[in-house]
This record gives C-alpha cells, structure tokens and sequence, in this order.
C-alpha cells in the first residue's frame, strides 16, 4: 500500500470512528496545507466531504479559533459558510461547499492557479465578494 493511500485510509477511519460513513474509493489526498492533511471523501448518500487531520498539535487550538469564527461568519453571513460537524483534536469534517473555489493550488507550478474565465475577475464576482466583505 502507498503512503497516500495509507494516509487516505487512516483519514477515512478517523471519520468512520465518528460516526461519519465516508469511503476510501475515490477519495482524494490534498497536502498542499502546512497545517492539515486533508482528504475528501464522499458519504455513502453522495454528499462530498473534507476531512483535515492536523499535521502537528499546536494546529488543534488554532483550529478552535477557527471554529468559533466560522460558527460566528455561517450566523451572520449570507454566503456558504463550512459547518464543522465533527471537531476533535484528531479530526476536523465538514460537507464540501458548493461551487468552485475561486483559486487552487497547482503543485506542479507551485502557485495559485484562478479558476476564473475572466483576468481580471469579471464585475459579477467582484460585487459578490464586495457584497460578502459588506456584511
């Protein structure tokens, strides 16, 4: 077994011993944080998953700053917030957003890479993050 499907695996048990059933097929490794190690991960309803597994234990009590400030942002905001439905000093899991994020990481390039049609970003994408920093 490789590392990264060693890591997906003891990522996905972690979930599982939550009580979230998420499975190992297709699931994908993401390791471009410096913080956690991240898998995602579909339910056995479909439904898309993040699961972050943080690389040292000093994350774990930024990670509950985090949370707060999610929890406070999904409150007040109108936009897509993460809801952390499982947080423990092991395991951070979430459903995935909707949409496509706005840029990636490619680890090839080793840079952000926009997933936007328009450079610059088009007017549409500029008044709707104009309108979420307003809130």
């Amino acid at each position: 077994m490789t590392n990264k499907k060693r890591l997906i695996t003891e990522i996905v048990g972690l979930a599982r011993s939550q009580g979230l059933a998420v499975r190992s097929e297709n699931a994908q490794l993401n390791e471009t944080g410096m913080d956690f190690q991240v898998v995602f991960a579909e339910d056995d309803d479909c439904i898309p998953w993040v699961l972050r597994k943080p690389r040292r234990s000093d994350v774990v009590e930024r990670a509950a700053s985090e949370g707060r400030t999610l929890a406070f942002l999904r409150a007040n905001l109108t936009a897509d917030v993460p809801d952390w439905r499982i947080h423990t000093p092991e395991l951070i899991a979430y459903p995935m957003l909707k949409g496509t994020p706005a840029a990636g990481i490619d680890l090839e390039q080793k840079q952000y890479v926009w997933n936007m049609n328009h450079q610059p970003p088009s007017d549409d994408f500029v008044q709707s993050l104009a309108g979420i920093l307003a809130e």
